[in-house]
């Protein structure tokens, strides 16, 4: 089964339609964008347009680099890496595998945020 993340992007409309976009024309039917787990609109405090996306439980290794394919995990973190204003979480299995990427400067918004619980 491999080893599994949970992930989660905030970025504003504009920039989640260029790469979702990009990567369905790019990558068709095999999108990560046609399976995704989230989807939702906010709105920050100043109006502007947020996108809260991600998938849960997903192989996700972007430095992973093959000269024969596409690299659709990459292409999606080196974009969100290049917006000015976005927020990028990534949780993987163990306890301590937590990446947390943003730039929100003055904008105020829900962030994301994690909790880890015991399931009944």
């Amino acid at each position: 089964m491999g080893y599994r993340n949970d992930l989660r992007f905030l970025m504003l409309i504009e920039d989640y339609t260029k790469i979702k976009d990009s990567c369905l024309a790019k990558y068709g039917g095999d999108s990560y964008f046609h399976f995704l787990e989230v989807e939702e609109i906010r709105n920050s405090e100043d109006n502007k347009i947020f996108v809260y996306f991600g998938w849960d439980a997903i192989k996700w290794d972007t430095d992973y680099v093959s000269n024969d394919e596409d690299y659709e995990q990459k292409d999606i973190e080196d974009f969100v890496l290049e917006c000015s204003i976005y927020q990028m979480m990534r949780l993987g299995e163990n306890y301590d595998d937590v990446d947390n990427f943003y730039a929100l400067g003055d904008t105020v918004i829900k962030p994301i945020e994690f909790i880890r619980q015991f399931a009944a």
